[in-house]
């Protein structure tokens, strides 16, 4: 992948006049300015692969990596990682921010934004971040130990251009308890000391906003006389919005957006980009007569990439062999109460094999076959944590009949036990959308009646086959990412 050098990255502490810094950069040899492409990521969250439940998710970093190959294979590409890098303050996602990092030193990435997420991570957080990045980490107003952040813009050069690269936070967005060392000073004052200092030393000037769509819009606005491009992080848009501009049943982007605000808008030049890292930003720069014709789009991170080689051996490497390591920071939060499928199998012969075809049989197992056992953005909604034993299991029955417990089973053996209510008794899909979401389960949505018929043992179904009917599915047919398994397994 291509790298480039910078041409001066701007710190706090040794401001020059914008006067001296193009005196100095008028030195250079002039070079012939041609069209590039920025490649922008907002919101990682610390989604480091694609998923791999049922919907086979958008995303991962290593299909990035290869979209960003391709867009090199063109033109070249300025390549700019925004904030919310992670998801929460904890050991185990600053880790995961270290693999993130690690592998956009890889992607040949040039600047990335320090936003509210980043702040939480403390001052110390952030400078373990800083220490293994091979790119300048930006922010014009983000404070620690009552000072600005060292490098609040820096100037690039791209395909003969002059870049100016800053970006601000909304303090709000980080919220009233940060960790101690760590603010965000007023936005606007900030990127007015940036702005009058050197925009004049650079040809195109790019200012990446991260706040709320409000907060954006009017950001942009403020601005437009002032910068060429807008790139921002929008906290508006919820996951399930984002996940409907997919395709139904096929997790592809659909090509035509529906939510304006993730859609490139001219006036002033702005893309917004979010998703838990499933989509890129693509903006193509050519320089016109007057500025720049700007032009962008979203683009989902699609499944026919090839991963990036590179990419999955700092995974295969770094971070699967280390999930383990914090499993106890997590253990806590898993479903404790276990009781064997086998245990319920003695009375309900029926009801468990036709439980033990069913996927939810062998959760613990696809993690551990994609050695994703012990990921803590796997294990909440795959395993079930044995206190007793100390051992991992897949989801077992009392995961759906959550009112069933260990005085059950004696019960039964006395002879006097009343059949507990069921709270898939009418296979609803309410209860089930707690994991299968749209993020993690994109054709439940539409397809969830084929799924409560495929999980059936018992119970009234005729709400699931009203619904099928409407949809125009035939319930009995599998769901979609059921088709192709054998024939015995979807039978029920």
């Amino acid at each position: 992948m291509l790298t480039r050098r910078w041409v001066v990255t701007m710190a706090v502490a040794l401001l020059v006049s914008s006067a001296g810094l193009a005196a100095w950069q008028g030195c250079r040899p002039a070079a012939q300015r041609q069209g590039f492409t920025i490649a922008w990521s907002y919101d990682t969250s610390g989604q480091i692969e694609s998923c791999g439940c049922s919907s086979n998710l958008l995303g991962g970093l290593s299909r990035r990596a290869a979209l960003i190959e391709q867009l090199e294979a063109r033109r070249e590409v300025l390549i700019i990682e925004g904030g919310h890098l992670l998801e929460a303050e904890n050991s185990f996602q600053l880790f995961k921010g270290e693999i993130i990092i690690k592998a956009l030193n890889e992607m040949g990435c040039d600047a990335m934004l320090l936003g509210a997420r980043e702040a939480r991570q403390g001052v110390s957080g952030i400078k373990r971040l800083e220490a293994l990045a091979e790119f300048p980490l930006v922010s014009a107003n983000l404070m620690l130990d009552g000072e600005p952040w060292g490098t609040p813009a820096m100037v690039l050069e791209v395909a003969g251009n002059r870049v100016l690269l800053t970006g601000v936070s909304q303090p709000d967005l980080a919220g009233p308890d940060l960790p101690a060392g760590t603010g965000f000073a007023a936005p606007q004052g900030s990127l007015d000391l940036v702005l009058s200092s050197f925009a004049s030393s650079a040809t195109m000037t790019v200012v990446c906003l991260e706040g709320d769509s409000a907060w954006v819009s009017e950001m942009a606005q403020l601005y437009f006389d002032r910068a060429d491009l807008f790139l921002s992080g929008d906290r508006s848009l919820n996951a399930r919005e984002l996940a409907r501009a997919a395709a139904a049943e096929s997790s592809e982007l659909s090509s035509d957006w529906e939510l304006p605000n993730l859609a490139f808008q001219a006036n002033p030049p702005r893309l917004n980009t979010w998703g838990l890292g499933r989509y890129l930003g693509i903006v193509q720069v050519t320089p016109a007569a007057r500025g720049w014709a700007i032009a962008g789009e979203n683009r989902g991170i699609k499944q026919d990439l090839v991963p990036d080689e590179r990419i999955e051996a700092i995974i295969d490497r770094d971070y699967v062999p280390q999930l383990a390591e914090f499993f106890a920071d997590f253990a806590d939060e898993l479903v404790q109460d276990y009781i064997s499928p086998e245990t319920c199998g003695g009375c309900h012969v029926e009801e468990f094999r036709e439980f033990q075809i069913t996927a939810h049989s062998r959760s613990a197992e696809s993690l551990k076959s994609k050695g994703r056992l012990y990921d803590p953005d796997c294990m909440s909604c795959h395993v079930v944590y044995d206190r007793e034993t100390d051992r991992l299991h897949s989801i077992n029955c009392i995961w759906c009949h959550t009112n069933i417990k260990w005085n059950h089973k004696w019960q039964a053996m006395e002879g006097f036990v009343t059949a507990p209510e069921k709270p898939v008794a009418r296979y609803l899909p309410e209860y089930c959308v707690i994991c299968h979401d749209p993020l993690n389960s994109l054709p439940f949505e539409r397809h969830w009646p084929q799924y409560m018929r495929f999980i059936y043992h018992g119970g009234d179904l005729s709400q699931a086959q009203q619904e099928a009917a409407a949809l125009g599915l035939d319930i009995d047919e599998p769901p979609p990412d059921l088709t192709g398994m054998p024939a015995a397994q979807q039978s029920q």
